[in-house]
């Protein structure tokens, strides 16, 4: 008992014991893409049973919603931490005529910029024309 009596392990047994967050970093802020007047704003959505990333559409002149389409839903786990369940939104890029895509975990996302219509992978097709909205 001897050992507790120190100073240093007793500053060593308070730290033991006190409980330890799992927390994250915060994820890298991503830029909105602009063009035509369309802002494509990136987002996160999440609720007790499902984590979305999101991407938003809005009319810069007017700063109306066009649309919100849901990508990389994933159900939630109760057992582990919200915190690290979370997936975000690492980049965004034209992509032809499309919004690429890209979360944190590699998964991607073509996105219609007109429609908000969602195709799990980008057309290669139209990679050659990057300005052909």
């Amino acid at each position: 008992m001897r050992l507790l009596r120190s100073p240093t392990a007793s500053l060593l047994l308070l730290l033991l014991a006190m409980p330890v967050a799992a927390k994250r970093a915060q994820p890298r802020p991503v830029h909105p893409l602009e063009r035509d007047g369309i802002r494509y704003v990136p987002g996160h959505v999440g609720t007790k049973t499902i984590d979305v990333c999101t991407l938003t559409s809005i009319d810069v002149a007017s700063g109306k919603t066009r649309w919100t389409v849901r990508l990389f839903p994933r159900a939630v786990k109760p057992r582990l931490e919200r915190d690290v369940q979370d997936v975000f939104v690492r980049s965004l890029e034209w992509r032809g005529r499309c919004i690429l895509v890209t979360s944190e975990r590699r998964d991607e996302a073509c996105v219609d910029p007109r429609s908000g219509a969602l195709s799990a992978a980008p057309d290669d097709d139209v990679l050659a024309d990057d300005r052909a909205l």
